[in-house]
């Protein structure tokens, strides 16, 4: 019988792990999650405050408590320090997200991952698959396991998700020798409810509810258990293989035109993230001066016809826990711009000139 496309090639790229795919990356982790717990026992799991929020759901799904470490603001991601400041004797795993694309070194890590070696590091690839970091290492290669995902909406395409796991010991044995559960669902509303939700949670922060999380209530989340902790069908195979085969050459291309945003948006009221050399970009974000200018310029650009999105929010706000001041003050300011084929240099040059006309 011929193996997997999928992974096939995420063995060759990464030789000697293995692999387990998914009908979403979300459903993955979740697994993932829930055979630390049958072979350590539930503990907590410490995310990013700014991520995608079925990261925190999937942990929660597998009974685990979800603590949030707070970002740098110069790179978007969590630190060794904003996690040392984090991680306590509960611990059992660490997210590690390369937000937006902007690399994590695994390097620096070392060090804390040694004082608390029995704490699992996962790291998630969704936004930066195809990139390296400062030491020049494929991203999903510096941690124990590491989580792709496959869409349209993020770097490679195909629809569903993978877990490659780098490090051998009893969890990692209980994962791959695990079934999913089949379900029965309408995965792809339960989706769009999700982010309607959340975004729906956002604005009503915006508009002075600051308690929307806690007033929505903690029920709602149990709602969307299907779609992460069941089964399902991985969409298309061979597109995701096709596009693990090419995922240089994609990241080299979205790099192009993010550098092109970048040397287009001269206006000082717009900060640029770093791009770097070798990184891939899922989006090209930039920080409005203020809140009021994120939303301005998102109203502007979408009269224009181009994509943005303002709606990346903190997560600690949705699910109504305490502050966390860098990433909600980044994340109020935060807009993201598109970097994929459904954008064309002439409608980045008209968006650099809407952007500088603010």
């Amino acid at each position: 019988m011929t193996k997997d496309p999928v992974c096939l090639e995420l063995n060759g790229m990464f030789p000697c792990s293995r692999v387990k795919t998914f009908h979403r990356g979300s459903a993955g982790l979740y697994h993932l999650f829930r055979a630390i717990g049958n072979k350590r026992g539930t503990g907590e799991v410490v995310i990013p405050n700014l991520c995608c929020e079925t990261v925190a759901l999937a942990a929660r799904y597998a009974g685990h408590e979800v603590r949030f470490a707070d970002i740098d603001i110069r790179k978007l991601c969590i630190t060794p320090q904003t996690l040392a400041e984090t991680i306590t004797h509960k611990t059992v795993a660490v997210v590690i997200v390369h937000l937006f694309g902007m690399a994590v070194d695994a390097n620096e890590f070392d060090n804390l991952r040694k004082r608390h070696c029995n704490v699992i590091f996962i790291e998630d690839v969704a936004h930066a698959a195809g990139g390296f970091d400062k030491s020049d290492r494929e991203v999903g290669y510096g941690f124990d396991h590491a989580m792709f995902s496959f869409s349209d909406s993020k770097i490679l395409g195909g629809e569903g998700g993978a877990i490659v796991s780098h490090r051998e010991d009893e969890v990692s044995d209980e994962f791959h020798e695990s079934e999913g559960e089949a379900y029965e669902g309408a995965d792809l509303l339960l989706a769009l409810s999700l982010r309607n939700l959340v975004h729906a949670i956002a604005d009503l922060h915006r508009a002075g509810s600051q308690g929307a999380g806690r007033e929505i209530g903690e029920g709602i989340w149990e709602r969307f258990r299907p779609m992460i902790t069941g089964g399902g069908l991985f969409g298309d195979r061979e597109r995701a293989a096709s596009d693990l085969r090419n995922r240089l050459e994609i990241a080299q291309h979205r790099r192009r035109l993010a550098i092109t945003y970048r040397d287009g948006i001269t206006n000082p009221k717009f900060l640029p993230t770093p791009i770097m050399q070798r990184e891939t970009v899922w989006r090209y974000t930039i920080i409005a001066e203020t809140c009021d200018l994120r939303r301005k310029a998102t109203e502007a650009l979408r009269r224009a016809g181009i994509h943005a999105s303002n709606h990346y929010f903190p997560l600690n706000r949705i699910f109504n826990l305490p502050s966390m001041p860098e990433s909600e003050n980044i994340g109020d300011r935060l807009l993201n711009l598109w970097v994929d084929d459904s954008v064309s240099l002439s409608q980045i040059s008209a968006a650099s000139k809407i952007l500088n006309q603010l």
